[in-house]
């Protein structure tokens, strides 16, 4: 046997999402594939809430082996930290990996919308200075008049 083989085992090669990655929206499913066939029956992977608590598990899958495993079903994900437990053991050898995946889903903030009457604009500059400006107008309107009345 070559020494290659007896040391390979069905250790993680990508994810979906991939480890580490923060995403504005809860993904429709979870994949990972590994670097080698595994066995189906005994290997698997679990979907951890921000708790820690088991939100859905892979599906059964149709063949012996397989490379890759997804989990899905689990509906929308609120924003958190969520974690992927896998497993797998390869039929050859009866090789163990085990690994923990982790990606966050970003609180999403939205933007004021304007109340009835105000202008498209929020927040800057310009809600002082429009004030102001106005402010001015009357003040040189009212001096106008009282200068003119006084003659």
């Amino acid at each position: 046997m070559p020494v290659g083989a007896a040391l390979a085992h069905a250790s993680l090669v990508s994810s979906d999402p991939a480890d580490g990655t923060t995403l504005t929206a809860s993904p429709a499913s979870i994949s990972a594939t590994f670097a080698e066939a595994f066995d189906t029956g005994r290997s698997s992977m679990e979907l951890l809430g921000p708790d820690g608590a088991t939100l859905a598990t892979n599906a059964a899958a149709a063949s012996a082996t397989a490379e890759s495993m997804t989990i899905s079903g689990y509906g929308t994900l609120a924003p958190g930290l969520y974690s992927v437990r896998w497993t797998t053991i390869t039929p050859s050898d009866n090789g163990i990996e085990r690994g923990t995946l982790r990606f966050t889903i970003a609180t999403t903030t939205a933007s004021p919308s304007p109340t009835a009457g105000s202008g498209a604009s929020s927040g800057g500059a310009g809600d002082i200075a429009l004030p102001l400006v106005a402010l001015g107008v009357l003040l040189a309107g009212g001096l106008a008049w009282f200068l003119r009345r006084s003659r």
